[in-house]
């Protein structure tokens, strides 16, 4: 991880303040983490470093922003990314992180786009050679506006169009959903231990605690260690929860 420059001393302190308790970021993590053992391309983790989570593998740098709304029926519209400065904040960290491994972008979030911006992420997702020339004017006029609402950062457009061509959208489902699928991925991903719909409970539970600490400032969990600690079968349950609760002393004295 050598040839990654990504401002170590830098936090996002906004971040830090209010997204305690937002559990949609803390399943997405989690959901995150819990594939991240099957992948041995999988390096770590920053919660609240520029963006809400930066994911390091081995190829790729995965810049995530994990954005909620109240009313989960509420529609995204073009308007509404820019005020809430969602490719601002992907231009600022794209610009902050120097490194040889290819970035990419994604916008998870409870909310569907409108119409309008659902067909500017198809147009994205089709490949040069299939876009019609009306869909090059619209994801144009696109770059357009969203140059506009960039302005204060002088952006470079050839940069910004590189960013909103690989950006992914992503609706996820609702927290009780997550919740629930969560627990079934850690029974599924955790093997060969045997994870009963209960201990699942109480993992997700223990992650939960672990993640939401090292994303609001308390500490950096050591996910790895997490990990290999959850998926050691020789671990009797009582065993586990004490390694577990060392992890937690460790963290919240940093």
């Amino acid at each position: 991880m050598d040839d990654i420059d990504i401002n170590p001393e830098e936090t996002e302190k906004g971040g830090e303040i209010n997204r305690r308790g937002l559990l949609h970021q803390d399943t997405y993590l989690i959901e995150t983490l819990v594939k991240a053992i099957r992948d041995d391309n999988f390096f770590c983790t920053y919660c609240e470093h520029h963006e809400d989570y930066l994911i390091i593998t081995k190829n790729f740098i995965d810049i995530v922003q994990v954005k909620t709304k109240n009313n989960s029926g509420e529609d995204w519209s073009a308007d509404s990314i820019f005020k809430k400065k969602v490719l601002y904040k992907f231009y600022e960290t794209n610009a902050k992180i120097n490194s040889n491994k290819q970035k990419r972008f994604y916008f998870e979030t409870n909310c569907s786009l409108n119409k309008k911006l659902e067909n500017i992420f198809k147009i994205i997702r089709k490949d040069v050679s299939e876009r019609s020339n009306d869909e090059i004017n619209k994801l144009d006029n696109f770059v357009s506006e969203s140059m506009q609402a960039l302005k204060k950062l002088n952006p470079d457009e050839k940069v910004l169009r590189e960013i909103i061509l690989s950006l992914k959208f992503r609706r996820r489902n609702g927290l009780e959903t997550s919740l629930k699928s969560n627990k079934f991925l850690i029974q599924e991903v955790l093997k060969p231990a045997i994870i009963t719909s209960d201990l699942a409970e109480k993992i997700h539970a223990q992650l939960i605690s672990l993640v939401s600490m090292a994303s609001s400032g308390e500490g950096n969990a050591n996910f790895e260690a997490m990990i290999s600690i959850i998926n050691d079968p020789s671990l009797t349950d009582t065993q586990r929860d004490n390694k577990i609760n060392q992890m937690k002393k460790c963290i919240s004295r940093k």
